[in-house]
């Protein structure tokens, strides 16, 4: 997901002449440099604690694999608490973060379809293809809640908005917190069998558009 154009085995190797990345004493910032140059600035990885951590736009989150999947299961119920069923739309107005990796992996788990927004599309853009998947719930990262309130009264099947990280939630029509939404879920999640011919994503490009 983070990894552009490096060669494979290039990035192995950095990472594994990293080994401690993260140290008792603390995150070692050289190790973090160091990925930082080859566009991983985003990721790290830690045999110490077997955690994987994400950097999300503001600061570092390093989260063990057992919190990300406690967090996924949560997202899974909170998303059928709004309504959410098999075949609806989850949409993400996102950067790359936590939160967004929790979303790529509780959508498709759940049956629902993930639908990635552009960000940088134009607003006619960004309006028709929310209207024509017919998302249901948006997540927004909170630095793009403006972005996406000025269209809301165009879009025709939204029926939640969630807030990822800091944002105004009086902006958009009865939006909600990411992290309150997590935090009043029961652990654990009853994954459904899903066909595996069943739609998982959705994306959008200019191509699509103009089709």
């Amino acid at each position: 997901m983070l990894f552009f154009d490096v060669p494979h085995a290039e990035i192995i190797g950095r990472i594994e002449r990293r080994r401690g990345i993260v140290k008792a004493g603390g995150f070692d910032r050289a190790a973090y440099s160091e990925l930082a140059e080859l566009g991983l600035a985003g990721l790290y990885i830690s045999e110490a604690d077997g955690g994987l951590g994400m950097g999300p736009v503001e600061g570092m989150v390093v989260m063990a694999y057992a919190e990300v999947g406690d967090r996924v299961d949560r997202l899974c119920r909170g998303l059928q608490e709004l309504g959410v069923e098999q075949g609806d739309r989850v949409a993400t107005f996102a950067w790359n973060s936590n939160y967004h990796l929790e979303a790529y992996l509780a959508a498709p788990c759940m049956g629902a379809v993930l639908h990635t927004l552009n960000i940088r599309l134009f607003p006619e853009q960004l309006v028709y293809v929310v209207n024509h998947a017919q998302d249901k719930v948006i997540l927004v990262d909170g630095s793009l809640v403006d972005a996406l309130a000025q269209h809301v009264d165009q879009f025709e099947t939204v029926e939640h908005f969630v807030v990822m990280g800091e944002g105004d939630l009086s902006k958009l029509p009865g939006a909600i917190s990411y992290e309150e939404l997590l935090a009043r879920q029961e652990p654990g999640f009853d994954y459904p069998a899903i066909d595996d011919r069943a739609a998982a994503a959705l994306s959008n490009d200019v191509a699509e558009l103009e089709s």
